[in-house]
Formats: structure tokens, sequence, C-alpha cells
């Protein structure tokens, strides 16, 4: 036994280095497997709104220059001042289907133009 002393103290050493060798290799894939780390939302949360302006599909930011122009659009005074007297509710009437026509105020579940009234038929 005593020659097989120098031989088991080498094998000490390389079972020694194998073992680090494995011990690191399952940290590494125990670090690789770890879930990511959770993401922060912005720090700053923008105002959302569904008009003026339907025409878009998703939610209208109006701190971006886009929102801030669709507000406007859609706010801004008809081009014919009007009193409300016969003469003039013709004027209003097709100036009021244009800005709906022009911000997608008139299509789907937005139509303000069309109602159903009490007897339950449609406006036209």
């Amino acid at each position: 036994m005593a020659d097989n002393a120098p031989l088991n103290a080498k094998l000490v050493q390389q079972i020694a280095a194998l073992t680090t060798v494995v011990t690191n290799l399952a940290n590494a894939i125990a670090d690789n497997l770890a879930p990511p780390a959770a993401i922060t939302p912005p720090a700053a949360a923008a105002s959302f709104a569904t008009s003026p302006g339907v025409a878009v599909k998703e939610l209208i930011n109006y701190t971006t220059k886009h929102g801030a122009c669709l507000y406007e659009q859609g706010t801004k005074a008809l081009g014919t001042p009007c009193s409300m007297k016969a003469a003039q509710v013709v004027i209003f009437e097709k100036e009021l289907h244009d800005r709906t026509s022009m911000m997608g105020w008139d299509k789907g579940t937005y139509n303000i133009l069309k109602y159903t009234n009490r007897d339950g038929r449609q406006s036209a």
C-alpha cells in the first residue's frame, strides 16, 4: 500500500479539480435558469383617451405630437359660424358631417351622427 500513496494523492487532487469544475458548471446552469429581473414601468404616466379622433385604433396619448394634433383637429371650430337659425342649420350639418368623417367619428360604435330614436328607427 505504501507504493500506492503517491498515486492516491494524485487521484485526490484530480477528484478535487473535477469537483470544482462540476460545481462551477452547476452554478453557471443555475444562473442561466434564474428568472429575469422585473422590468420597471416608465416613470411618467401618459394621459390617454379614445376621442377625438377615433380614426386611430389605439388609445390616443395626448402628450405626444400626434395626440396633440388629433386633439387640435377634433376640437377646432367649424369653418362657418352658425347662429343655428333655420337658414344655417344645413351648413352646420354639412360641416359637422365633414368633421366626423375626417376624424373617424362616423364609423362603428363611435358613430355620433346616427342614433336609434324612441320608436326604434335609425336616424338618417
